[in-house]
């Protein structure tokens, strides 16, 4: 997926922010190959990436990339001009699992319906990205 030109390129009060233009089209297989990068965790001692309500632990299922797999890809998506999140696509096989709740888990194959198309990024298969670390979960502010 190519990569956003973010509107802002790190907030001017603290460093720790960056904009990206958000996408209107919740299919992000089809919207044009737009994503805000991809989480590169070869220098992470401990990945944690959490939404507004639960943090999840990347797991390598397959045992291809035990430090990048699951491959995922942030995507930004606006439903309306004030209304945007991060979406995590998970895009090889893995999973993200919930660190207290190991049977709360989001795997690629959630992220594809009964006849293998794409959810949207709108569906509950996807975490809406709040906060990514490196120093375990939760996450901290």
């Amino acid at each position: 997926m190519e990569r956003l030109t973010p509107l802002v390129s790190v907030c001017a009060t603290d460093n720790r922010y960056t904009y990206y233009n958000g996408n209107d089209n919740p299919d992000w297989s089809t919207a044009g190959a737009i994503s805000a990068g991809t989480w590169d965790r070869s220098n992470c001692a401990s990945p944690c990436i959490c939404s507004d309500t639960n943090c999840y632990v990347p797991q390598d299922t397959a045992g291809y990339d035990p430090v990048n797999d699951p491959a995922i890809v942030l995507y930004p998506y606006c439903s309306s001009g004030s209304s945007c999140f991060i979406a995590a696509v998970l895009v090889t096989d893995g999973a993200l699992t919930n660190y207290v709740d190991s049977t709360d888990t989001v795997t690629a194959e959630n992220q594809y319906d009964v006849d293998y198309n794409v959810n949207p990024v709108t569906d509950p298969s996807y975490v809406k990205v709040t906060k990514i670390g490196c120093n375990g979960c939760p996450v901290a502010t």
